[in-house]
């Protein structure tokens, strides 16, 4: 007999003790859920060894397509390894096989998503599987936002747009962003901007991206000027991963100061980045339920295991398993995946994470 019924026949409706009875239901629904749990533990051939509770897949990183029309000094699309393919549909038919269960999608890796041809058909398919409060985002860099993009884009469903400008003025801009043109970046945000105003649309939400380095530490407060003159209110600072280190600076502190200042002022919300990493016992993953797809179909662990910069060799590559051969769950649930992710939670940290940045906070 459901459990709902049960409680009604020995708590009829109208009793002093609704609160009992309430009580006496949600037993009843945990006791089931308790032995559903416990079924699914034994049945899987890849249930934790030692039984923690480790986080659920809930994000998915797959960049749509590795082609780009900038050539930006500090990418590492100058890689060859990344090639200039878009992601095939099988892969992407993997993703939607999960997005019931996902609460974010972002379709950007190193490539330009406004370059993908069926950009607004991924979104509008992962927004009719995702739950409701399930959220879909990327980076651009807004040199395409033509009039039909942006009104595209806003019908889409999308909710999250992050424009990535790096610079301030147009000398610092068009030197380090090398194919761009910073009045037409500038000019296209604005019209984004406008025309969300103008159809009384809240989606999608628009941010700013800043990648610090040596070139454009000084117009740090600068951008905060620019970002709030395009109508945006939000700004995301974070370092260029192959050169932070040489970042740590006096000049740094100061920009940050005043960049501090200047978004109060104009109330402004800022995401800085610490000038030093945390201490080690502070330190912690912020990938324990997230998976980065390739457009290989490899799955790995973060966004440090895609970066070849960093890893030297694409023969590095940190990958528990291809969604050519395996669904998402089965790599997410397999062994070794499992293995390494109970390492990283417990904070064992895996020889693969010595130096992570993202651990020490100081990319975010």
């Amino acid at each position: 007999m459901p459990a709902r019924k049960t409680m009604n026949r020995i708590f009829p409706i109208g009793t002093v003790r609704r609160k009992i009875a309430k009580a006496f239901y949600q037993l009843l629904f945990q006791r089931n859920e308790f032995k559903k749990n416990v079924k699914r533990f034994f049945s899987s051939p890849s249930a934790p060894l030692h039984g923690e509770q480790l986080p659920s897949l809930k994000k998915v990183f797959c960049s749509v397509t590795d082609r780009c029309n900038l050539s930006c000094g500090m990418c590492p699309r100058k890689n060859l390894y990344y090639g200039y393919a878009d992601i095939d549909n099988g892969i992407l038919q993997r993703v939607y096989d999960k997005a019931y269960d996902l609460y974010f999608v972002g379709l950007q890796g190193y490539g330009e998503p406004y370059l993908y041809k069926d950009l607004y058909k991924v979104i509008e398919t992962l927004k009719a599987l995702m739950p409701q409060r399930g959220e879909i985002g990327f980076n651009s860099n807004a040199t395409l936002l033509e009039r039909s993009h942006i009104v595209r884009t806003a019908e889409s469903g999308l909710d999250n747009l992050t424009f990535s400008v790096d610079g301030a003025t147009r000398a610092t801009y068009e030197r380090i962003r090398k194919g761009a043109k910073f009045g037409q970046v500038i000019k296209n945000i604005k019209d984004f901007v406008h025309y969300k105003k103008q159809v009384g649309s809240n989606h999608p939400k628009l941010m700013m991206n800043y990648v610090i380095m040596k070139d454009n530490i000084q117009e740090i407060p600068l951008f905060v000027e620019l970002s709030k003159q395009c109508g945006i209110n939000a700004i995301h600072f974070n370092y260029d991963r192959t050169s932070y280190r040489c970042l740590q600076t006096d000049e740094l502190k100061e920009a940050f100061q005043e960049a501090k200042r200047k978004a109060k002022d104009l109330q402004v919300i800022l995401y800085l980045p610490p000038i030093y990493p945390v201490k080690p016992e502070n330190e912690f993953c912020v990938f324990m339920d997230t998976v980065v797809l390739l457009n290989s179909g490899e799955v790995v662990p973060c966004c440090r295991a895609a970066d070849f910069d960093m890893l030297g060799d694409p023969q590095n590559i940190l990958s528990f398993g291809n969604v050519k051969e395996n669904s998402l769950d089965d790599i997410w649930n397999s062994r070794s995946y499992i293995s390494f992710r109970r390492q990283v939670f417990t904070k064992n940290w895996p020889r693969f994470c010595d130096g992570c940045g993202f651990k020490s906070q100081i990319f975010m």
